[in-house]
């Protein structure tokens, strides 16, 4: 009992690291009261032995032990600690960084704890531009294994759901990310081989693990209809939210039959929709894969091209196309954009969204009913990232130190070190964004992509402005944002101040406004493709456009959307009145009952909307109302076309200077396209002078499409100009005038003056009207400007007689 005793205490990993780094000192004042025959201490190995008394070993080694246990490790998931997707990619890199490892180090040392990461390699992860669009799993969800060199779950740059009005009853909708299964549709779409087996396709695969039964539906089903190209199976289909699935059966991509085979299936999933009076229906991408081998230009074409033939007369109000791949996507956009209206999405966070109370009618809640568990529906647009080698997925930190020093605290003091080294955020918001050259928005990205910091463009969270918002370190995030402030101050030299249609704009038809507008440099109106800034840059677009010496009339030719389109054959219906055809000198030969518009394209031609924004510009700065034609005196009424119109044409449309959109006739487009409409080569023998002769009624303006001394045959195609005039100040003049009296009255040569009311005058600081309205016992109105500046030719309809 009293003899010399000897004992070891050993300890390795990672308590010897911990007792290496922080209980020396105290181990040495436990050893006093004996013998040290060894200390060995590393971070990798600690041994003591020591000898004395019995009682006296014993009992230091039980301080030993009991120091030993009281030593704890906890780990924290960084996946679930920073949410958001971009985040681990920022601490992985900040952690190899000398300044994130001194600043552990201090904190090891402050703390006396140990901090210990086990995170991805930073070359797993790959910061790029390209046009990749992926969408998956949100950043609290479970890791999934992934092949090699696969693209990870990550929103792509300047990506986002699209909304388009297909009808007035239906909308498109395109999404760069999204799994099939969870989509909320009514009507669900699978794609199979000729073997009809779920497990032969990677869609197939899908059904079938999240809902077991249905391989033995689909047989029977097979079964029952051997020879169908689209089997429908209903029943019980839990966990699957829809009333039905439509398993599209294609084979390998051939440029002969595949054309019609892709339309037919599509056609046939639509009908069964219809018959099972289905609301929704969501399509994966259908054959654009290994095992079918369809190219994604076809399939966008044949999609969109057989929707928009077969949606009428169906029930279907949602169409949902998934399009996780870059290019599928891309097509997708391209060729809904030709035909359908684009809807603004309300998104928190997007660029482009609208504020809640904003189109709300035209917005669908697309995602209200789905799961989101695992598919996050964020629209915010990222700078790109990729992984590589995703087998591994070690994302863990973990802090070990003395059960008493309070471990979860001191977690959350190293988690905000981390936030603060590695995801500073900032903030730099304009509300030109949507204008922006995407040149600047690329060299931006690239920089950042440098410098590996994180960009998106983002509403700011307090102030709700757009613009970018910034994260990584904080050196590299003031780089970033030093280039965005110069590369908006080159650009901003070329915009706009601001534009007439602003939600800062004074309340419209009051002096306000009219200063407002005449304080906009603005020249040409936000929707025209220049202002887009998903096209080519705006300087190399106007440089373009306004430096060809011979500019070629189909580079002044755009599509029009859906909605425009719409828009526009409505007007002509409502001023289509087919009781005055054939009616008149100028209407000798005709008698068609209707007309048919075959394509509507918006003019784009600076040249000519320039001057015309100028002339507008001399109108505003007059600071005064223009009388209403409704209300001058002998008028009919309002402007019929103004009135009938849908009020989204009329947003950029100013009445406050009598602006009016207005039907011009013509045989001569081309000319018009490329030189607009000159009133100098206009007709001696009109009744109003030499002049733009403009009308309210499309069967009016049908009259001067062709020659009345010989009409066209059925099924020319014919030309109606839909023109915005500059009325300001309009002059009235019925059947009574000096002017039209007589067939020996000499006709106007420009609007009369406004005290005299005579065309040629000597009155002192004359002032003239705008414009002539000639509004009599004549069956059409008709309006009349003598200066080019006061038209543009906006809409360019072709129709043929019926």
């Amino acid at each position: 009992e009293h003899g010399v005793h000897e004992q070891s205490f050993i300890v390795t990993e990672l308590y010897a690291r911990f007792f290496h780094k922080n209980l020396g000192n105290q181990i040495k004042q436990y050893l006093q009261d004996v013998e040290i025959v060894l200390f060995l201490s590393t971070e990798a190995h600690v041994a003591i032995k020591f000898k004395g008394d019995r009682k006296t070993v014993k009992q230091i080694y039980k301080k030993l032990s009991e120091l030993k246990m009281k030593v704890i490790t906890k780990s924290w998931d960084l996946r679930s600690e920073f949410k958001q997707p971009e985040e681990l990619m920022l601490v992985t890199q900040g952690f190899s960084s000398e300044k994130m490892k001194n600043k552990v180090d201090r904190f090891e040392v402050k703390n006396q704890c140990i901090v210990i990461t086990k995170l991805p390699d930073k070359k797993v992860f790959t910061m790029g531009v390209s046009k990749k669009t992926q969408h998956g799993r949100s950043a609290h969800a479970s890791p999934i294994k992934r092949k090699p060199h696969c693209k990870v779950a990550v929103p792509t740059y300047f990506e986002k759901k699209l909304i388009f009005s297909v009808s007035s009853t239906c909308q498109l909708v395109i999404k760069p990310y999204g799994d099939i299964t969870k989509e909320s549709s009514d009507i669900l779409v699978s794609l199979l081989t000729n073997k009809v087996d779920l497990r032969n396709t990677r869609v197939g695969i899908t059904f079938n693990k999240v809902c077991p039964t249905l391989w033995r539906i689909l047989q029977a089903e097979h079964e029952a209809h051997p020879d169908d190209t689209v089997l429908t199976t209903k029943g019980q289909l839990n966990p699957l939210k829809c009333q039905a699935v439509c398993h599209i059966i294609l084979t390998p991509w051939n440029i002969t039959t595949s054309h019609a085979q892709l339309y037919n299936a599509i056609s046939l999933v639509i009908a069964q929709a219809t018959a099972l009076g289905a609301k929704s229906v969501s399509f994966p991408v259908l054959g654009c894969g290994k095992a079918f081998g369809f190219p994604p230009s076809d399939v966008a074409q044949i999609s969109i091209a057989s929707l928009k033939s077969l949606i009428l007369g169906s029930t279907l109000q949602k169409v949902v196309f998934l399009a996780p791949d870059s290019e599928v996507f891309k097509e997708f956009k391209n060729e809904a954009s030709k035909h359908f209206q684009a809807i603004n999405v309300v998104v928190k966070g997007a660029v482009g969204g609208v504020s809640p109370n904003e189109e709300k009618s035209n917005t669908i809640d697309d995602d209200s009913k789905e799961d989101n568990t695992d598919e996050s529906d964020n629209d915010e647009t990222f700078l790109e990232i990729s992984q590589r080698d995703s087998e591994s997925t070690d994302a863990e930190i973990s802090i070990t130190a003395l059960n008493d020093s309070g471990i979860d605290n001191l977690w959350s003091i190293l988690k905000k070190d981390i936030a603060k080294m590695c995801l500073h955020t900032k903030y730099f918001n304009q509300e030109i964004f949507d204008i922006w050259p995407n040149k600047s928005k690329d060299n931006i990205l690239q920089k950042a992509k440098k410098l590996s910091v994180w960009v998106k463009l983002s509403p700011n969270p307090k102030t709700k402005k757009p613009g970018y918002v910034i994260k990584g370190e904080k050196d590299k995030v003031e780089k970033i944002f030093n280039k965005i402030q110069k590369e908006f101050t080159t650009c901003a030299i070329h915009l706009p101040k601001y534009r007439i249609k602003s939600d800062k704009a004074p309340r419209r038809g009051t002096t306000e406004f009219l200063k407002h507008a005449a304080g906009s440099d603005e020249q040409f109106p936000s929707y025209w493709e220049l202002s887009k800034s998903t096209k080519t840059g705006i300087l190399t677009k106007l440089k373009n456009k306004i430096s060809s010496v011979k500019p070629k009339e189909p580079s002044f030719l755009v599509d029009v959307d859906s909605k425009t389109m719409d828009a526009i054959k409505k007007l002509i219906v409502k001023t289509w009145d087919p009781s005055l055809v054939g009616r008149g000198n100028d209407a000798a030969g005709l008698s068609h009952s209707s007309i048919k518009v075959i394509d509507v394209q918006r003019i784009e031609n600076m040249q000519l909307f320039i001057p015309y924004s100028v002339q507008r510009n001399l109108l505003f700065k007059r600071l005064q109302m223009c009388p209403d034609i409704g209300k001058i005196h002998g008028s009919k009424g309002r402007v019929v076309t103004s009135e009938h119109i849908e009020d989204f044409m009329k947003e950029e449309l100013y009445y406050e200077i009598n602006e009016h959109y207005l039907f011009y006739g013509t045989q001569n487009p081309d000319a018009i396209i490329s030189s607009g409409i000159d009133p100098r080569v206009s007709n001696e023998a009109g009744m109003f002078g030499k002049g733009i002769y403009t009308a309210e009624k499309f069967t009016k303006s049908d009259q001067y499409s062709d020659s009345r001394k010989q009409r066209s045959s059925p099924g020319t195609k014919l030309t109606v100009i839909l023109a915005r005039v500059l009325l300001g100040n309009a002059y009235l003049v019925n059947e009574r005038h000096q002017s039209v009296a007589s067939k020996q009255s000499v006709k106007l040569t420009r609007p009369p003056c406004v005290q005299c009311f005579k065309d040629v005058c000597n009155c002192p600081n004359q002032k003239l009207f705008d414009s002539v309205l000639g509004d009599g016992v004549w069956m059409f109105r008709e309006f009349v400007v003598y200066e080019k500046s006061h038209c543009y030719p906006e809409y360019l309809i072709t129709y043929e007689r019926v």
